[in-house]
C-alpha cells in the first residue's frame, strides 16, 4: 500500500517524482515547477496546470500543460476510466504515427502563379451562334445524337479532353441538370471546330469555378472513348486507364488536388511524459494514477473557438482538411488491425445491444425530466425516439459506420464545449488569417469507424446553423478530396447515408456524455447548460435538414397515435384547388379509427405522444 501511495502523482509536482516514475519521451528535467493555469486559458483548474520545465542546469524554463484526472462522476457512460486509458495508450502507441501520417499525406504547396492545367474543370462561354450538345463525342466507334442546343453567350461547366485530336467538353452534372437533361447520362460539346471550318465554339472563362453541390469526383471519360482506342497522341499515352475502365488525366488531376489541398496538416500535441497505473486499485480510485505532460498551445498564438459562435470559414476549412488527411492516412490500410483497444466508434458498437439499451435509458430519463423539449425539433424528437425503439432500428441506423473500410476516428471532433476546458480539450486554430493550422488537443474518444462520423460531428456542433447551411456543400466536397474519396453517383449516395448515420451516432453520444448537464440542477453551471442545449439544437436541426429519419424507415409526426383529447391532423378535411370550370367538391372526412383496431403503443411511443401533445399545447 505504501508503494502504491508513493507512485501516485504528487501535487504540486516534484522534480524527483517526475524524473523517476513517468514514461518520459525526452531527457529527464533537472527542475520542474507547477503553477495554476492562467485565467485567460481557463484556470484555475483541478485537472490542468502549468508545468515549468527546465531541461538543463542554467537553461531556460519552458511551460507545458500538466494534465490530471478528477474523481469519476458519470452515471451513464461508466467508462471514464476507459477514456483515460485510451488517451494514455494513444499517446504511447499512435500519436507519433498519426502525426507522421498526416504530414505525409498533406500535398506540397503549389505556386499560386502557376497556370491551371487545361484539362481541369472550368466554365466555358459559347462563342458561336448555336452549339449542339451531343450524347457522345463524334467518332467512329459509337453513334452520337443531339440532346440539347445552347446559344451565344450561354455558359456551361465541364472537363475538357481529346478525341481523335479534337477537344471536347464533358458537361458537369450541374450543367446537365440546368439544361433539363438526365443527370445520370453524360453530355458533350465540341470546344473547337477549326478542322470542320467552324472556328472557336467554346472559350474558357478565366474565373476559376467554385464547388457545386453535385460535384463529386475527378473527371472521367466514357470507356468507349478512351484515348488509347481512338488516338495515338501524346495525350493518350500520358493518361492511364483506371480500375473502372475510365480514362482519367491522373497527373493533371493530382496537380489540381494539390492546389485545392494546399495548407497545413493536423497538429497533434507532443506528449513529453505519461503515467497510468491502475493495478491493485479500485476503479473508483484509478483516476489518481493518471498524468500527462503535454505541449502547450498558448492563447496568444492559438485561438480557442467560442462554442456559442462556432468556427469561421477559414477555421472550418482547416479543420475539414485536417481531419480528412487523417482519415486518408488510415483508410484502406491495415495499420489498426493490431490495435484491439480501439472501440468501434465512441459508442462501442461492438456491443450494439448494450449501447442501444444505455441510449434508450438516457433518452427516456431526459424526456421525463423535461430537459430536451426546448432544444429538439419535433422531427428530431421523433427520429431519436424511433432510434431507441428497438435493436433493429438502432442497428439499421448506425451499423453502417462500422462496416469496412474503417479509419481512425477522433471521436469528438468539435471545439471545446466551454472556455474553462479549452486549454486541454477541443480544437485550437493558429492566428494566421489564411490557411490556419488546426490542433486537436484531447484524444480520449479515439476509435475506429467510417470517417463520416467525425465530419458529421464537426459540421453539426462546430458551426452555427446558418453558417453550416451556407458552407456545407463546399466543406463536404473539400473533405472528400482531403480523404481521397472518389467514385460514382452510387458512392456519393452511400457517403451521404454514412453522414446521416454519423449525425444519429453523434446525437446518441452527445446525449450520453452531457446527460448530467442537460438535466440541470443546482450543481450545474447555467452557462454550461445553455451551451449543451445549443449544441443539441444544432444537432437536431442538422438531423432534420439531412432527413436522417429515412435510415429508420421513418414516418411523419402525423402518422403517430394521438390522445383522445388531441386534435388528430388526419381527421381534418383536405381541400384541393378547383380547376377552371370544375364544380367545387369537398372530399369526405377521414374518420378516426376505433381505439380497439389500433395496435398497442410501446412505452417509447406513449412517451413521445405525451411529449408531442405538450409541445402543441
Amino acid at each position: 500500500m505504501a508503494s502504491r501511495l508513493r507512485m501516485e502523482p504528487c501535487c504540486p509536482m516534484m522534480t524527483e517524482w517526475m524524473s523517476t516514475y513517468p514514461e518520459l519521451r525526452v531527457p529527464a528535467p533537472v527542475e520542474v515547477r507547477e503553477e495554476p493555469l492562467p485565467r485567460e486559458e481557463g484556470g484555475p483548474s483541478r485537472v490542468c496546470a502549468l508545468l515549468w520545465w527546465k531541461a538543463t542546469q542554467g537553461g531556460p524554463e519552458v511551460a507545458h500543460l500538466l494534465r490530471r484526472a478528477r474523481p469519476f462522476s458519470s452515471t451513464l457512460l461508466s467508462t471514464e476510466r476507459n477514456l483515460l486509458e485510451r488517451e494514455y495508450r494513444f499517446h504511447r502507441e499512435l500519436a507519433d504515427v498519426v502525426a507522421t501520417s498526416c504530414a505525409a499525406t498533406e500535398p506540397s504547396e503549389v505556386d499560386p502563379q502557376e497556370q491551371v492545367p487545361a484539362a481541369l474543370e472550368g466554365i466555358y462561354k459559347v462563342m458561336s451562334a448555336t452549339l449542339t450538345i451531343r450524347s457522345n463525342p463524334t467518332g467512329k466507334l459509337v453513334p452520337s445524337f443531339p440532346v440539347a442546343t445552347i446559344r451565344r453567350g450561354d455558359e456551361v461547366r465541364g472537363c475538357p479532353f481529346e478525341v481523335d485530336g479534337q477537344p471536347w467538353l464533358q458537361l458537369s452534372q450541374q450543367s446537365r441538370e440546368l439544361l433539363g437533361l438526365e443527370s445520370q447520362r453524360p453530355a458533350y460539346a465540341q470546344i473547337n471546330g477549326e478542322r470542320l471550318g467552324l472556328g472557336e465554339l467554346l472559350r474558357r472563362s478565366p474565373v476559376a469555378p467554385g464547388p457545386e453541390q453535385s460535384a463529386w469526383g475527378r473527371p472521367t471519360l466514357p470507356a468507349q472513348f478512351s484515348p488509347s482506342a481512338t488516338s495515338s497522341s501524346d495525350f493518350a499515352q500520358a493518361c492511364p486507364v483506371d480500375t473502372d475502365g475510365l480514362n482519367v488525366p491522373e497527373g493533371r488531376w493530382s496537380r489540381f488536388v494539390a492546389r485545392l489541398m494546399a495548407g497545413r496538416p493536423l497538429r497533434i500535441p507532443c506528449c513529453l511524459a505519461s503515467y497510468w497505473d491502475d493495478a491493485g486499485v479500485t476503479k473508483e480510485e484509478a483516476w489518481r494514477n493518471f498524468l500527462l505532460v503535454m505541449e502547450r498551445f498558448p492563447a496568444q498564438d492559438w485561438h480557442a473557438v467560442d462554442p456559442r459562435v462556432g468556427c469561421n470559414e477559414e477555421q472550418a476549412r482547416a479543420a475539414v482538411k485536417g481531419i480528412g488527411s487523417l482519415h486518408r492516412a488510415f483508410s484502406g490500410r491495415r495499420m489498426l488491425d493490431g490495435v484491439h483497444w480501439l472501440p468501434l466508434t465512441p459508442l462501442g458498437l461492438e456491443k450494439r445491444a448494450a449501447a442501444r439499451a444505455l441510449y434508450s435509458d438516457c433518452l427516456h430519463g431526459l424526456l421525463l425530466a423535461g430537459a430536451l423539449q426546448a432544444a429538439l425539433t419535433p422531427v428530431a424528437l421523433e427520429t431519436l425516439s424511433k432510434l431507441s425503439s428497438s435493436d433493429e432500428a438502432f442497428g439499421a441506423a448506425v451499423a453502417r459506420l462500422v462496416q469496412p473500410p474503417l479509419t481512425l476516428l477522433h471521436g469528438d471532433f468539435q471545439p471545446a464545449p466551454r472556455q474553462s476546458v479549452a486549454a486541454w480539450t477541443g480544437l485550437r486554430f493558429s492566428t494566421a488569417r489564411q490557411n490556419p493550422a488546426c490542433a486537436v488537443l484531447d484524444w480520449q474518444c479515439v476509435s475506429r469507424g467510417r470517417g463520416a462520423y467525425d465530419l458529421a460531428s464537426f459540421l453539426a456542433l462546430g458551426l452555427d446553423v446558418r453558417a453550416r447551411r451556407e458552407m456545407e456543400p463546399f466543406l463536404v466536397l473539400l473533405y472528400l478530396e482531403a480523404a481521397g474519396i472518389r467514385g460514382s453517383e452510387n458512392s456519393r449516395v452511400e457517403f451521404y447515408d454514412d453522414f446521416r448515420a454519423g449525425l444519429l451516432a453523434t446525437a446518441v453520444f452527445f446525449l450520453q456524455r452531457h446527460a448530467g448537464t442537460l438535466a440541470g440542477g443546482p450543481e450545474v453551471d447555467p452557462a454550461a447548460n445553455q451551451v449543451a442545449l445549443l449544441g443539441l439544437h444544432r444537432l437536431s436541426v442538422a438531423i432534420e435538414d439531412w432527413n436522417a429519419i429515412q435510415l429508420l424507415g421513418g414516418i411523419s409526426c402525423q402518422d403517430l397515435a394521438f390522445g383522445e383529447d388531441d386534435k388528430d391532423p388526419r381527421a381534418l378535411p383536405k381541400y384541393k384547388l378547383k380547376k377552371p370550370g370544375e364544380p367545387k367538391r369537398m372530399p369526405r372526412e377521414r374518420r378516426r379509427m376505433p381505439r380497439d383496431s389500433q395496435e398497442p403503443l410501446s412505452p417509447a411511443e406513449r412517451l413521445l405522444r405525451t411529449t408531442l401533445s405538450t409541445l402543441r399545447k
